[in-house]
């Protein structure tokens, strides 16, 4: 290189790891540094019914923090909902995927700040139904169990004559994991 040259050269990385990282270059005995700051973003997840009924509406709450020492931009949340969970809102303008079956927001976090989102969906199946929300690699999930109430009918005298007493029996059972 002829002298007073200067030549640029590019690297360009990907960010696996959260705090501050820095990245030296060394040529001979000089050293020149760049720092760079990733916020680490932790998602929670909550539900306001741990044990719905069937057909029942529950609600869940996504808080999204920014555990960094600077903003977060275009922060990707992603809640995938079980099968078992029929998808009726989201708060904040989330986008649902009827294939996927998963709710997405993108948004800002500010340093040391949380951010909370809702998805409201109807439990249509029985037993465990499991959500969970991704930030990147950090995942939360929380279940819900719906319990299985199975109703059955009997009749005492199944071909009665008119004026006959006829008793019927309900018996209702709860082939589920929970109380209901």
């Amino acid at each position: 290189m002829a002298k007073g040259e200067s030549q640029t050269f590019y690297v360009t990385a990907v960010a696996e790891a959260y705090g501050v990282l820095s990245n030296n270059v060394f040529v001979g005995d000089k050293i020149a540094s760049a720092v760079v700051t990733v916020p680490e973003i932790i998602p929670a997840k909550s539900v306001d019914v741990e044990n719905p009924n069937f057909g029942d509406t529950v609600t869940y709450t996504v808080v999204v923090t920014n555990n960094g020492v600077v903003d977060a931009k275009q922060v990707v949340v992603v809640d995938h909902l079980d099968k078992g969970l029929k998808y009726v809102s989201s708060s904040h303008n989330g986008v649902y995927d009827e294939v996927a079956h998963t709710v997405t927001w993108v948004v800002d976090i500010g340093a040391g700040s949380s951010f909370d989102l809702t998805v409201t969906a109807v439990a249509d199946e029985y037993g465990v139904l499991t959500n969970d929300v991704t930030v990147g690699d950090k995942r939360a999930s929380v279940d819900v169990t719906v319990p299985e109430i199975i109703p059955a009918k009997s009749v005492d005298v199944e071909n009665p004559n008119f004026n006959d007493e006829i008793t019927y029996t309900v018996t209702v059972t709860n082939n589920g994991v929970v109380d209901a």
